[in-house]
């Protein structure tokens, strides 16, 4: 998991190089299963910052989120934000 993990964090960081953004499609053509990773990125990133009893607006905004929860972890987290991820859409 961890080998395809960043597989596909390098093919986010090509699809920024290309872009400009991280802002993937969830159907995304050329890549489909990078528009699925990216959108599965923020459902774990929710589920992190759920577990550690943090407002909405703090989860998204401070990342004061601590709890280890399915996949998301303070290390994936800081390369996403490295990059310039966007966790919330809203």
């Amino acid at each position: 998991h961890e080998a395809s993990w960043w597989s596909m964090f390098d093919a986010l960081k090509l699809y920024k190089q290309y872009t400009g953004d991280t802002l993937v499609p969830q159907k995304y053509e050329a890549n489909p299963q990078l528009g699925y990773w990216v959108m599965n990125q923020r459902q774990l990133y929710r589920k992190f910052c759920e577990g550690g009893g943090y407002s909405e607006q703090q989860q998204y905004h401070n990342n004061k989120c601590s709890y280890s929860h399915g996949g998301m972890n303070e290390e994936r987290i800081e390369a996403l934000e490295g990059i310039g991820f966007v966790w919330s859409l809203r």
